[in-house]
C-alpha cells in the first residue's frame, strides 16, 4: 500500500481509505473495488476540502461501508472510543429454573432473574448459566441476549409500587441505563465488554411476565408502550460486566427500529 493523493488516502487494489475529517482518527473504507475515475473523484474532493491526515496517528481504520456500494448498513470501527453510545450496562441478570403455583396451574419459567456481581458470559444462544425454560420463544441465535432499559422502570413502577424492585424484574440479561427501542435498528452492531452484539429483534410479552410482575395486567401495560426491549444475536461470545459501554460498530438507519417491529406485532396480535 501507499500514500495517494498529497497523503490524503491509502490504497491497495480493492480498498480506498480516507479520512473523513482533519486530525479526527475516522476513516472510511469503500469496501468493494471501484473504478479509477470514481476512485479519483473521491481524491478530488477530499484535496479540495483539505483532508489529510498522519499515518503515525492510525490506531484502527474505522470502516464504514457506504449503502450505494455494499448494503443498507455503515460499518464503524471504534478509534480511541470515537463511537461509544450512551448505553452502558448496570446490571448482569441471570435466572434459575423456577416452579410456582399460579391460580392453580404449575408453571416453570426462567424468568425470574436477579442481578450477578461477576462477569457474564455471552454464548452464540444464551447466557451462560442463565435458566431458558421456553427454547421456542426464547434463547437461539437470534434471541440470545435480553437487554432493557433501566429508564424504562421508571415508567412502571408507580403501577406496581409495592413490588420489589431491582434489576432483572422484565426477564432481561442486561439492564443498560439508556436503551431506546425508537433509536435501535435491526442490525445495529455494538461491541460491549469482550463481545459483539447484533440488534435483532423486539420481545413480545406473554403470560409469564404477568406471573413474574404477580399482575395479567402488565401484559396488556407492556404492550402499550414501546417499551419491548431488545434481543441480541452474539456475534462474538464473550464477558460482560456492570459498567461495560457500548461502542458501535454497524448501524443500519435504513433497517426498521425495534419499536417500529413491535408495533408491527402489536396490530398484527390486535392488542
Amino acid at each position: 500500500r501507499g500514500l495517494v493523493g498529497s497523503e490524503m488516502c491509502i490504497r491497495d487494489s480493492s480498498n480506498v481509505y480516507c479520512s473523513l475529517y482533519k486530525n479526527s482518527n475516522r476513516f472510511f473504507i469503500l469496501s468493494k473495488p471501484i473504478p479509477f475515475l470514481l476512485s479519483k473523484l473521491f481524491l478530488d474532493v477530499f484535496f479540495i476540502l483539505n483532508i489529510k491526515f498522519s499515518l503515525s496517528k492510525i490506531n484502527l481504520i474505522s470502516i464504514l461501508s457506504f449503502p450505494f456500494f455494499s448494503s443498507p448498513c455503515l460499518k464503524l470501527f471504534s478509534i480511541n472510543g470515537i463511537n461509544k453510545t450512551r448505553m452502558k450496562i448496570v446490571a448482569t441478570n441471570i435466572g434459575e429454573k423456577k416452579e410456582i403455583d399460579w391460580k392453580g396451574k404449575r408453571v416453570t419459567t426462567g424468568i425470574f432473574k436477579y442481578p450477578v456481581a461477576t462477569p457474564i458470559f455471552l454464548d452464540t444462544e444464551a447466557v451462560t448459566g442463565d435458566e431458558i425454560t421456553d427454547r421456542k420463544h426464547h434463547g437461539g441465535i437470534q434471541q440470545a441476549i435480553y437487554g432493557y432499559s433501566l429508564k424504562h422502570y421508571d415508567y412502571f413502577k408507580p403501577l406496581y409500587p409495592d413490588l420489589d424492585w431491582q434489576p432483572g424484574m422484565f426477564g432481561e440479561n442486561l439492564t443498560v441505563d439508556d436503551l431506546d427501542e425508537t433509536k435501535l435498528h435491526q442490525g445495529d452492531t455494538f461491541q460491549v465488554g469482550e463481545a459483539i452484539l447484533e440488534v435483532t429483534v423486539q420481545r413480545n410479552p406473554c403470560y409469564k411476565l404477568g406471573v413474574r410482575f404477580n399482575d395479567m395486567k402488565i401484559v396488556k401495560q407492556f404492550w402499550n408502550t414501546t417499551m419491548c426491549g431488545v434481543y441480541f444475536k452474539v456475534v462474538h461470545t464473550g464477558f460482560v460486566k456492570v459498567g461495560d459501554e457500548f461502542t458501535q460498530l454497524k448501524s443500519c438507519p435504513k433497517n426498521p427500529t425495534i419499536a417500529d417491529l413491535y408495533v408491527v406485532k402489536r396490530t398484527e396480535k390486535g392488542v
